[in-house]
């Protein structure tokens, strides 16, 4: 898992920031629903300048059983939405980012797709 993000929380609102390599912006995560529903978020993130980008639920793990807020974050440059676990560690809140094995078996199959077409590739 990388580490994408850190935030502070206060007042029920997190805020801190996304980083990555394509990526830098400032965001914070309203809360709009303190229940944990399958239905319904518990947060609405919005980047800095105010755009909406997406939600975020409270969540358990199933090993520690602790909290921690899975957030969903999308925008039409993005290739695909960024899933994402805010987690309290030393306390500190920070943003951890990992692909999913279905992601990571599309990239390989993207990749092997274009090795093959690459010029001078051919067999």
């Amino acid at each position: 898992m990388a580490i994408i993000g850190e935030f502070t929380k206060e007042n029920g609102t997190y805020r801190g920031y996304i980083q990555t390599l394509e990526l830098n912006v400032g965001i914070h995560l309203k809360e709009i629903h303190k229940e944990k529903d399958a239905e319904l978020p518990n947060y609405v993130a919005f980047a800095a300048n105010g755009a909406q980008l997406g939600s975020a639920r409270i969540k358990t793990g199933q090993r520690s059983g602790k909290d921690y807020i899975r957030l969903s974050v999308d925008d039409p440059s993005f290739a695909s939405p960024i899933h994402a676990n805010l987690i309290e560690k030393d306390g500190k809140h920070l943003l951890m980012h990992s692909r999913s094995r279905k992601q990571e078996r599309g990239m390989a199959q993207t990749q092997a797709q274009n090795k093959s077409k690459a010029p001078g590739m051919e067999r």
